[in-house]
């Protein structure tokens, strides 16, 4: 499955931001793998800390623009988002999102 990203949003309120990602094409738990590598391509230097599979939700713990970030999959909604693991980066999350935004536009 070749899959590309539809949308890249900044949603959530000031104390709980986080980037609502949206591809183009349904999936399932199967294309998280090449799902999260299209994701974690767009981010700078970024590396995998940890992954936990549960039976319909995934997260990659990673860091990436010197900030450590979960990325969330949930299998049943076809639901991408990624959130800060430490609320002191929350202000990060907003320049993050115009990083990868613009990355994508690229494309």
């Amino acid at each position: 499955m070749s899959q590309s990203i539809s949308s890249i949003e900044l949603l959530g309120d000031v104390d709980n931001p986080y980037i609502h990602v949206v591809f183009c094409l349904s999936w399932q738990q199967e294309d998280i793998d090449e799902l999260s590598a299209h994701v974690i391509s767009l981010f700078d230097d970024a590396a995998i800390i940890d992954h936990a599979q549960g039976a319909d939700i995934e997260t990659y713990h990673i860091r990436a623009f010197d900030t450590e970030l979960l990325l969330n999959f949930e299998v049943y909604s076809e639901s991408c988002w990624v959130e800060v693991v430490n609320n002191q980066d929350i202000t990060s999350l907003v320049k993050i999102s115009e990083k990868i935004k613009s990355k994508i536009s690229e494309k």
